[in-house]
């Protein structure tokens, strides 16, 4: 049996996830997460990508375009232009909590700065 979770995203049901109840084992975790985040041509490697489920929405992030998947509203796209709003979207839309030491700060907004 495999169970999928859909969102409705401009009118049209796009697959998020799926999975089945099979046994799962850590030796394959550590593998596919090792494998996604070290492989040189993984997606994961060179972009930012975040996304956060609330209540009758999804937020997404790649790179510097957001995306509001929302239930009523529809769906928003917009680019994101600075590193300040970067920023906050990561923080206030998404839940991500940032550095505050200033030798972190300056490291992280380096690499926002260098997003596509």
């Amino acid at each position: 049996m495999c169970f999928k979770r859909a969102w409705s995203v401009e009118s049209e049901w796009v697959s998020i996830y799926r999975f089945d109840l099979d046994p799962q084992y850590q030796a394959d975790y550590e593998m596919s997460n090792h494998y996604v985040s070290t492989w040189r041509d993984s997606i994961f490697v060179h972009n930012l990508l975040a996304a956060r489920l609330a209540p009758g929405k999804r937020i997404g992030l790649f790179n510097r375009a957001m995306s509001v998947h929302d239930e009523r509203e529809g769906t928003q796209k917009r680019e994101l232009g600075s590193v300040e709003e970067l920023r906050r979207v990561l923080a206030m839309d998404l839940g991500i909590r940032l550095p505050d030491a200033a030798a972190d700060t300056a490291q992280l907004d380096a690499m926002l700065g260098r997003l596509p």
